[in-house]
């Protein structure tokens, strides 16, 4: 028994403190990052050899003898069960995707590749797609969106990739962050009210004041990306949703004037008039107008106003139009 104490002694603190203080040769590698290769037994008839080899995995499992990506971690090495080895498939050209020291000192450092497999008989873990979606979600809620618009589009493609089209609960977590770019500059979540992607055959501009938020049109030309939206369940603008707002804007104004420009009102009107087919009846829609009124431009819902010809000058209506108190409410010439 002494003897078997003695052996396992002796093979952990070599490793503990000889292998894993030896220095790097010049490819970073060197026996410091090669020993765990030596872990490798299979059992024999013996047991007291099959014993050892047991013992001496459990000692090294509380031993911290493995380097972890952050260069700056303040003890230097960890415990086998304190760092996770990363597959190639969630990394981005030779980093880690969400690079910051507090998820980089769980992860395993790349040195120990050519080795990793041989590390599972002392606790060391695989990063899973779990653990990766967790590590996204922190990262986010650490640089913001000012991180994200930093990052490239291959970067964002990548994340994609990794992230369409898998459970459910992946997709909660997904929906839940700023990482939608829109049009304009800005960033939403998935779970923001009229977003939409891009129409593909249509650049028009959405009258202003509508409440409705396109993905900016680079993110969705990438296939991963788009399919990413789609999965959170983001659909592809199309006119008639627009219509449908326009007018459910002008409901509200109904009942509250909260004001809205001349010039809105009219591409209000411009927009209904070239989509008017995705309107639910032929009639014209109920909606604000802008209008001469007493010497003023005022708003007016659909009902009994005039179209002065400009080629009369002497007619009834365009010769009081802008007399306080007339009874004629003319369309603004802006139309």
């Amino acid at each position: 028994m002494a003897l078997h104490k003695g052996i396992q002694d002796a093979v952990v603190k070599a490793i503990e403190y000889r292998f894993v203080d030896l220095d790097e040769d010049e490819d970073d590698k060197g026996l410091c990052y090669s020993w765990p290769m030596y872990l490798k037994r299979q059992p024999s008839s013996q047991a007291f050899w099959n014993s050892l080899h047991h013992n001496i995995l459990e000692a090294l499992r509380s031993r911290n003898i493995l380097r972890s990506r952050d260069p700056g971690a303040a003890s230097g090495l960890h415990k086998p069960g304190q760092v996770r080895y990363v597959p190639e498939a969630y990394r981005f050209e030779g980093d880690t995707l969400f690079d910051l020291p507090f998820i980089n000192k769980k992860h395993l450092s790349f040195v120990y590749d050519h080795v990793h497999k041989d590390l599972r008989s002392i606790g060391v873990s695989t990063l899973s797609l779990r653990n990766l979606c967790d590590e996204f979600c922190q990262w986010v809620e650490e640089v913001g969106v000012a991180g994200l618009k930093e990052k490239p589009g291959k970067w964002h493609s990548k994340v994609a990739e990794i992230f369409h089209y898998e459970e459910d609960w992946i997709k909660q977590k997904l929906k839940r962050l700023p990482i939608i770019p829109l049009r304009y500059g800005s960033w939403v979540k998935a779970t923001e009210h009229h977003l939409y992607l891009p129409s593909p055959n249509s650049e028009e501009l959405v009258p202003s004041g509508v409440s409705i938020s396109i993905v900016a049109k680079d993110a969705v030309r990438d296939p991963y990306r788009r399919k990413l939206y789609e999965y959170m369940g983001i659909k592809e603008y199309n006119p008639r949703q627009v219509c449908e707002l326009i007018l459910k804007l002008h409901l509200r104004l109904a009942v509250t004037w909260t004001g809205r420009s001349d010039e809105d009102l009219i591409t209000d009107a411009v927009y209904l008039f070239i989509h008017r087919k995705e309107l639910d009846s032929d009639k014209p829609p109920d909606t604000f107008f802008a209008l001469h009124k007493g010497g003023e431009i005022v708003p007016k819902r659909s009902t009994r106003i005039y179209l002065v010809d400009p080629k009369s000058r002497h007619g009834v209506i365009t010769k009081y139009k802008d007399t306080p108190e007339n009874p004629f409410a003319v369309l603004f010439n802006g139309y």
